[in-house]
């Protein structure tokens, strides 16, 4: 379907982006407030890599003050996804996609998804890796934030009609603070910064706009109204949280109410985070970037309905060689090529994903609601103050009818 397109490309007079500003930014910095955009045209088509731009600043949460150069504490990794709790997307009220958890959605996608050049430059700019500590000015893909809706679908829109809405997280899951070291390698308490607060000060979305020569834009429309119905395909990341799994040795989780009847995951990802054993009323103590390794037997796998995979236990006792061969494989398959983000010991000590591939499905598994568990054995109990996280990526599929400017359901 988007070869419908190509043969305009030459046609094409005029490129050039659209601002989009919140309907109001009231709500830009309060805790679990809607940060509303309607993204609307008529007149010109829109390509369907949304972007974002967000600048502000770090400042004292109690002060408004700024951190000294040196201060112990910094926007975490891929803080700009941390600051949403919920994002959905909807074209004349019917929900297109909406992302639950887009922080550590975005950050297991990110680790899977990017290649070792990216960190120069698609990363720094997109606010993955942060460069200053009391300001910030970040631009990147709606897909980073686990959108796909705007990185799978490749047919340009010929009308408007989109809302999207951020809900704003708290502030804590954004910033890191920490202690510095004594020379007897004690922490030292002083050295501890006050706790932080997120200003956004700006916020629009960024929409790249096409105009074609007036003659080929009747032809396309043209063609449009032929069609009538337009598939738009892409990918979901369905996330699930499983808090605090301390002192257990095994887990097995349902994941079946993510999933409609016909469909299924082509990909199951697991992570781990264990928050520091000291850690107590005070927050911003942890580093939301970092993913723990865990000690996962071979008895890590998934069903879906009676059919296991894989099928054969991989060897998780003799270490991460496996689980890193997995998330290479992930890429090779689904990115293409074999340039991954992380090196093996980058891996191993903060970026572990485990990765099951479950695309290759026996054909009748699909055809109605499956049943769908999600199985990891630990060779001793996981320590306390751990969370597990699964993300099932599944293909979607909505279509799109011309005529009437509404998505079906």
């Amino acid at each position: 379907m988007a070869s419908f397109y190509e043969k305009y490309d030459k046609d094409i007079i005029y490129t050039d982006y659209k601002r989009y500003a919140p309907v109001s930014t009231e709500q830009m910095n309060t805790p679990d407030g809607k940060i509303e955009f309607n993204i609307d045209f008529t007149e010109r088509f829109a390509v369907p890599k949304f972007e974002y731009y967000i600048s502000g600043k770090l400042v004292q949460k109690a002060s408004n003050a700024d951190y000294e150069t040196k201060s112990n504490i910094k926007l975490t990794d891929n803080f700009v996804a941390y600051l949403f709790s919920h994002i959905v997307v909807s074209k004349h009220g019917r929900t297109v996609q909406e992302v639950l958890r887009p922080g550590i959605t975005s950050t297991i996608k990110s680790i899977v998804s990017y290649k070792t050049n990216d960190l120069t430059n698609i990363l720094q700019n997109n606010g993955y890796v942060p460069e200053n500590k009391n300001k910030f000015c970040v631009s990147g893909q709606l897909s980073h934030l686990g959108l796909s809706f705007f990185e799978h679908v490749k047919i340009p829109f010929d009308k408007g009609g989109f809302n999207i809405t951020f809900t704003r997280n708290s502030d804590s899951p954004c910033i890191f603070r920490w202690k510095s070291k004594k020379t007897d390698g004690t922490e030292d308490p002083a050295s501890l910064p006050q706790e932080g607060r997120i200003v956004i000060e700006e916020f629009y979305i960024r929409v790249p706009m096409i105009d074609f020569d007036k003659n080929d834009k009747v032809l396309i429309m043209q063609d449009l109204t032929e069609k009538k119905i337009i598939n738009w395909n892409y990918r979901k990341w369905h996330c699930v949280e499983l808090p605090n799994i301390g002192g257990k040795d095994t887990i097995e989780y349902n994941v079946s109410h993510l999933f409609t009847k016909g469909v299924s995951p082509i990909f199951v990802l697991v992570a781990f985070q264990t928050l520091p054993a000291t850690i107590g009323a005070e927050g911003q103590l942890t580093d939301n970037s970092i993913l723990t390794p865990m000690n996962v037997k071979n008895d890590y796998h998934v069903t879906i309905d009676d059919e296991s995979y894989p099928r054969m236990r991989q060897d998780f006792n003799t270490g991460y060689a496996l689980a890193y061969n997995m998330y290479c494989d992930y890429m090779k398959t689904c990115v293409g090529g074999h340039d991954v983000l992380y090196s093996p010991n980058k891996f191993i000590t903060d970026k572990c994903v485990y990765v099951i591939d479950t695309s290759k499905q026996v054909k009748n598994i699909t055809s109605s609601a499956p049943n769908i568990t999600v199985n990891v054995d630990f060779s001793r109990s996981v320590p306390d103050k751990t969370h597990m996280y699964i993300i099932a990526v599944s293909q979607s599929a909505l279509k799109y009818d011309v005529l009437k400017d509404e998505v079906e359901k």
